[in-house]
Formats: C-alpha cells, sequence, structure tokens
C-alpha cells in the first residue's frame, strides 16, 4: 500500500480545516477494489436501493444555513466538480476525476458536494469496496477527493463532509471505512485509527541478478516463457489473483468489469506472464498455463502474483522448499525468474534500482535484502498513513468469526471463547464458538482488556501488538487469560493490498 511513484501516480491531496487548522493540507486516497457480483457489465448499484429509501437531502451546514448546503452529487454536478478537482487538486486530480466515471461501480450519488449558491466549495467521494480478509469477504468503503476551496475553509465543511460521508457508508452497507491521510489528527476525534502499514524492499537492480544468478542450478534450463502479457489473457490473470488472495489479508476482490476499467487506465508500464504450458490455450478454460504475473510501473514491481503450487525448475538454497510461492526442489521459483524479468525491464530503463511492493510475509523481500537492499515496513511512508474506521464492529466480528475460531483451536482453547472488552468505557463481550462470533453489550467478566475504539480497531484488524501495547499502557488486562485469549484470537496478520489499487480520486 506504497505510494512511492509520485510522479505518475494521481493523488487526491484533501484540503481539511477546523476554526483552528484553517492552513493544514491532508491526503486522502480512497481504496480501490470491487462490490458485486462478477460482471462485465456495469450492474445496478446497492446504492439506488438506498437512495430509494433514503433520497438525497439538502443539508444546511449549522451555523451557516444562509450560505452552504450539503448535497449528494448528480451527473449535472460533474462539470463544477471536474473545475472544483483542477483547483483543489492540481497534480493529476482532473485526470483522475474523468477517470473515475468508468468506475464500472460509481454512481454520481457517491460523490457529496457543498455548494454555495451556485459553486461547488467542497466535495467527497466514497468507493463501495470489498475486501479480502483471511478468507471473509468485508463490505468496505474508501474515501477520496475530500477538499475544500481554499477561501471557504474554516466553515466546519470538512467535518461536515466527513459526516455525511460515514452515513453514506453505513448506508450502502460498509462494515469498515478506509482512507489515506498526512493529518491523522483531523480524523481521530472522529473514531479513525491508524490501522495498516506501507511495506516495500528496494535494492541494486544488478545486484539481485547476481543474487539470482548465484541461486540459479547450473545446467538447469527454464522451462517457463515469460513475455507481455495478452488482452486475451485477462481471465487468466483473473483467476490468478482471486486463488492467491482470497485468504489474505487486505487485498480486494476484483470483478471482470474492474479489471478490464483497472487495465484500461494504463496505470502501468507493462505485465509479464510466466507460461507453463501451451502457447495458444482456450482461455475460457478453467485450467490455464499461466503460473505467475508481473505489472511493473516505472522500476517498481507494484504487483507480483504465482499460482499455488506452480511448477518451477529444482534449486538448491538456503531457504526451504515450501518458502517460496510456486517452488520446488532446486532452480529458481516461478516468483524469482518473474523477478529477473523485471530486472531486465529495470536496466533497459537505464534504472539502477528496482523497488518491490508486496506483502510482509513475502520471501521476495528477503532476497532483495540478501541483495544488500533494504525494506521499508512502517505505518508512515513520506507523511503518509493509512487509517481505518469500524463502522459496524458487530458485523466484522461476526464475519471474522471462522478465522478466530481456526485460531482458538490451534491453541489449544475450549471450543467456546469468551473475552471482555471495555472500550471507551463500554463493556462488550466477544463469544465464539463452532457456529458463530458475537459482539454484545453486557457484562465483562473476570477476564478482560480495558482500551480505547482505536486499540480495539487495530486489534480486531491484525495491526496491534498487543504485548508492546500492554506494556506501553495503553492496554490493561485484568487476568493473564485475557491477555492470552486476546493473542490468540487476534494476532497479528500480514496486512497488506497491491498499490496498483491506490490510485483513486
Amino acid at each position: 500500500m506504497s505510494t512511492t511513484a509520485r510522479s505518475r501516480v494521481p493523488r487526491s491531496t484533501a484540503v481539511l480545516e477546523s476554526p483552528a487548522r484553517a492552513r493544514v493540507s491532508q491526503t486522502s486516497r480512497g481504496s480501490i477494489a470491487t462490490h458485486g457480483p462478477q460482471a462485465t457489465a456495469k450492474p445496478a448499484s446497492p446504492q439506488k436501493a438506498a437512495l430509494a429509501q433514503h433520497p438525497p437531502a439538502t443539508r444546511m451546514l449549522p451555523g451557516n444555513a444562509d450560505r452552504f448546503e450539503l448535497v449528494r452529487a448528480t451527473a449535472g454536478d460533474h462539470i463544477g466538480i471536474q473545475q472544483f478537482m483542477s483547483v483543489v487538486f492540481p497534480a493529476g486530480g482532473r485526470d483522475a476525476f474523468l477517470a473515475s466515471l468508468d468506475d464500472p461501480f460509481y454512481e454520481p450519488a457517491d460523490r457529496i458536494v457543498v455548494r454555495h449558491g451556485s459553486q461547488i466549495v467542497g466535495h467527497a467521494h466514497v468507493l463501495k469496496r470489498v475486501m479480502y480478509f483471511g478468507g471473509a469477504l468485508i463490505p468496505v468503503a474508501g474515501l477520496a477527493g475530500v477538499g475544500v476551496l481554499p477561501e471557504y475553509r474554516g466553515h466546519g465543511i470538512a467535518r461536515a463532509l466527513l459526516r455525511a460521508a460515514e452515513r453514506t457508508m453505513r448506508a450502502d452497507g460498509a462494515i469498515a471505512a478506509l482512507l489515506t491521510t498526512r493529518v491523522p489528527h483531523f480524523f481521530r476525534p472522529h473514531g479513525w485509527a491508524v490501522c495498516g502499514r506501507h511495506c516495500y524492499s528496494s535494492a541494486a537492480t544488478r545486484d539481485v541478478l547476481a543474487q539470482l544468478s548465484a541461486r540459479q542450478v547450473e545446467g538447469c534450463e527454464s522451462t517457463l516463457r515469460i513475455r507481455p502479457w495478452r488482452q486475451v489473457e485477462l481471465l487468466g490473470l483473473m483467476r490468478l489473483y482471486s486463488q492467491q488472495m482470497a485468504f489474505a489479508y487486505g487485498p480486494f476482490e476484483r470483478t471482470e468489469a474492474y479489471w478490464r476499467w483497472r487495465v484500461s487506465r494504463h496505470e502501468f508500464d507493462q505485465i509479464f506472464v510466466a507460461i507453463d504450458g501451451p502457447e495458444y490455450f482456450d482461455w475460457a478454460s478453467l485450467d490455464s498455463p499461466i503460473a505467475g504475473y508481473v505489472v511493473m510501473r516505472g522500476r517498481q514491481i507494484v504487483e507480483l502474483v504465482v499460482r499455488p503450487g506452480a511448477a518451477a525448475l529444482p534449486r538448491v538454497d538456503a531457504f526451504t522448499p515450501s518458502s517460496m510461492p510456486g517452488s520446488s526442489a532446486g532452480g529458481l521459483s516461478v516468483a524469482e525468474q518473474l523477478l529477473a524479468r523485471a530486472c531486465g525491464e529495470v536496466i533497459e530503463r537505464d534504472d539502477r534500482a528496482i523497488q518491490l511492493h508486496a506483502s510482509p510475509s513475502d520471501p521476495l523481500h528477503r532476497l532483495l535484502l540478501g541483495a544488500g537492499g533494504t525494506m521499508t515496513h512502517r505505518e508512515a511512508n513520506d507523511g503518509d498513513v493509512f487509517m481505518v474506521k469500524l463502522l459496524e464492529p458487530g458485523r466484522f466480528v461476526r464475519m471474522t468469526g471462522e478465522a478466530c475460531y481456526r485460531r482458538a483451536i490451534d491453541a489449544g482453547l475450549p471450543t467456546r471463547v469468551t473475552l471482555g472488552l471495555c472500550v471507551d468505557g463500554q463493556k462488550h463481550r466477544v463469544s465464539i464458538d463452532r457456529r458463530s462470533a458475537r459482539l454484545t453489550r453486557g457484562n465483562l467478566g473476570r477476564s478482560y482488556l480495558t482500551l480505547n475504539s482505536a486499540e480495539f480497531t487495530r486489534l480486531v484488524m491484525g495491526h496491534l501488538d498487543l504485548s508492546q501495547a500492554v506494556e506501553q499502557g495503553r492496554i490493561r488486562s485484568s487476568t493473564r487469560l485475557a491477555l492470552d485469549l486476546a493473542s490468540a484470537l487476534f494476532p497479528r496478520v500480514p496486512c497488506w493490498r497491491p498499490p496498483w489499487d491506490d490510485v483513486v480520486c
């Protein structure tokens, strides 16, 4: 979820204000994914049903009833929004806005605007998406393009936009809201928590190739063919992505319509595929000879996916055979061969370094570190942090309950587990068994944790180092059992999404 190639990636730099912070500007890039059934045509938006029950009402901002009105946008507002984006987001905002109109699940009412007379002076964009989270599909919403014209800051417009956006997210069925920002202090009072880490590795390109060459078994010839992808192979890429990401934490579900829209935006320089089978194939078949693919943007690898169990040449190295996806007993794995091809592309561009964006658990990071490179895995990167707000905590616990139950069994806990949580003074209990997971209000019981809502969000999202939080006094545990239960049910997970999905407007 990194945003390193800023010269190529449109950014939505939202200008937020409060009476005390009239000059603060912040970055708010929403989260990209897909929502709805697999389809090639634009499906009916769930928002249409919500709008039928809740028409886009005009709201007057408190204290400014004679000046500003807050409304859900219509198609007739697009010209005004485009002009607004050009002023507030001069670095690519207009182009990103135009591209967003082709989002297969876009509706004009996804945007909320504040008008002063006929002029649009404030704007926010809500994106309805779905996120993979440990085998569960979680409806989420991204918040993007939050901005206010400079001459209208200091009137509470940004706060009103944020509240309206959250109401829209809840009406659309989102369980969690996501954004990226440079001013987390603006969002914290509204229940948002810093949650998520940037993760990428960088190394000298020729040193990486030397490392790969040293790992190659002499006399072994690769059976893979790595070449630029073809449009006809899109279904193969889709299936590969779904297979690899289904049990990950953080990536987004992609429908065919979303894939085609993403590819049409040309936010990449090249896609290479690794072919393990016949060159010409029936791409409508469920079987595909594509063993992996890599998406390049400049010197960056923004996405590298390999087929689980894909064939590879034998190899001998310090890693275990199972430590590299798609590897077997000797030679370069599919992922390593795609990395080598990406390095070749970077060298052709006369760039000395390559950058790999991947999940923190990806073993390719170790390979780049072994080549003398560095790894970035931190909450803030160039001032940007990821934030999450749980809109429906109870639903989130229910939908992720199966994974929690598996963890409880693996930890040797009873088949029914109950943990008390005192969140901002409110008493809750998490109850998990074979059939269900529930978050209910009530008695804490003897074993419980005391924490605030931000720490609760980080805990259940798998972002929190629980032991460190206890040591620092951010969380208190009534008993050792409560700490053991929380550690087993909500461990840290490698939450990450490909930066190819971060480009929004």
